[in-house]
């Protein structure tokens, strides 16, 4: 897996082997031959629509043809199976049917070879921030390049190469701070909720999104894309931090991290960015949504790594400076870390880290804030309504106890009933009562008489 962070370029030169065979098709002036163009032993064959482009190319590139992409079979005069790499770089979106090209490189390709594709991710926060705001504006250049007929996401792309008959290893996705692209829809102009949701996108701020693949044996119109990347799709939240200066806290002093909805503890980790002048204060933004949280630690390191400042773990602390919809140290019955009871769609608090620490640390500083995941409200009342239940579901498994031991006790008192019962039948059937029974008569008769002659 390649790091995330750098170019298109360097994603896809990082993927080619050395020594490789490789097809360029939208090779361009020849930029990726070139960046491999020493020490490697690779040999390219490449693809343009430009003539003037195809000229540039031939440098670095044993054949360049100039050919229409979108006519009928162009790779008709190319040899079959003759590859170990064929690259569409920024190709794909510029033409009207991808899949035919994708169905006819199909045939160009060594069997263990790999097909490397990139494409403009249309899922961009940035780009879906503008929409929003109600502006859909193409450009000279960019994800809304004036020439792109179609758009694509990680899905979208991964949905169409798995039609034509590839099979998708890896997505790499190439990250882009909203401020260095082209779009400058304001985040704040948005509902905190909706903001905020567009950040927690795993591949929110993907511009760009460099995809292998290799053949697969199901070239049947309508195969399943496999998912490349479980935690793409994993439930999130974003968590923020906002650096002060000039008394102001902006979006454009923004950074943003992505937590897990699940996970019982995890770290947070932001980058305050090297070069500029000390933030005044550090502001944290924990989550998107309202609910419970708990902060478990939070340290800021200098360039080295050495920890520069740590939270004392005290909730108080962290109420000394500004706080909007929250509530701190609420108990829940953990004995670590600080729970916070986030009470609106826009909640933080600012962090009690000193600004002489902030100026006097050797830059980049990284933050490091370890809690556990968000808790709904709606999870938090279903977690208190199941608690309820348990503790119903414990005294009826108590009471029904009690009642079978009634019972059991009953059951005894019944034998032990039947026992005296059939004893008592025995006495009265035995022979020395029935011998017995004309003497008792016999008294009983007598008493009367006694008792009537003592009454005269």
């Amino acid at each position: 897996m390649l790091a995330e962070g750098q170019s298109s370029l360097t994603a896809i030169a990082g993927r080619i082997p050395p020594g490789a065979t490789i097809l360029d098709v939208g090779c361009g002036t020849g930029a990726l031959g070139a960046a491999l163009a020493e020490g490697t032993g690779c040999q390219f064959d490449g693809i343009t629509y430009n003539p003037e482009e195809a000229e540039l190319a031939m440098r670095h590139y044993r054949r360049v043809e100039v050919l229409d992409l979108d006519a009928p079979a162009p790779l008709a005069s190319w040899p079959l199976a003759d590859y170990d790499v064929i690259v569409c770089a920024d190709i794909l979106e510029h033409l009207r049917r991808p899949q035919d090209l994708l169905h006819e490189l199909r045939g160009r390709l060594k069997p263990e070879g790999s097909l490397i594709v990139s494409v403009p991710n249309v899922g961009y926060f940035g780009l879906v921030a503008e929409i929003l705001a109600g502006d859909f504006r193409y450009r000279d250049e960019g994800l809304l390049d004036r020439t792109h007929l179609r758009f694509f996401t990680r899905r979208s792309i991964s949905r169409l190469l798995a039609e034509c008959g590839w099979q998708l290893h890896d997505v790499t996705p190439i990250r882009r701070d909203l401020f260095d692209s082209e779009f400058k829809a304001e985040l704040a102009a948005l509902p905190p909720s909706v903001a905020r949701h567009l950040l927690a996108l795993p591949d929110g701020d993907a511009y760009q999104l460099v995809l292998e693949a290799g053949l697969s044996s199901d070239a049947s119109e309508g195969a399943v894309a496999r998912e490349p990347d479980a935690g793409a799709n994993a439930p999130g939240f974003s968590a923020s931090v906002y650096l002060r200066y000039q008394g102001i806290y902006s979006e454009q002093h923004r950074l943003f991290a992505r937590g897990r909805l699940g996970d019982d503890r995890q770290t947070l980790a932001f980058t305050l960015p090297a070069g500029t002048e000390a933030p005044e204060r550090i502001r944290f933004d924990p989550a998107d949504r309202p609910g419970t949280l708990r902060i478990h630690s939070i340290r800021l390191r200098d360039g080295s790594g050495d920890e520069v400042w740590s939270w004392d773990g005290r909730a108080g602390a962290l109420a000394e400076g500004l706080v909007n919809q929250l509530v701190l140290g609420v108990p829940d019955g953990a004995s670590e870390g600080c729970c916070l009871e986030l009470l609106g769609d826009d909640p933080f608090f600012e962090l009690p880290v000193p600004q002489g620490i902030l100026a006097a640390a050797q830059p980049p500083l990284g933050l490091e804030i370890a809690l556990s995941w968000p808790m709904s409200a709606d999870f938090r009342a279903a977690a208190n309504a199941f608690a309820a239940a348990q503790d119903d579901v414990r005294q009826l498994r108590d009471r029904v106890r009690q009642l079978e031991g009634a019972a059991q006790a009953l059951q005894s008192l019944g034998a032990e009933r039947d026992r005296l019962q059939g004893e008592l039948q025995a006495i009265v059937e035995s022979t020395v009562f029935k011998a017995t029974r004309p003497l008792v008569r016999l008294k009983m008769v007598l008493d009367r008489w006694l008792g009537s002659d003592r009454r005269r």
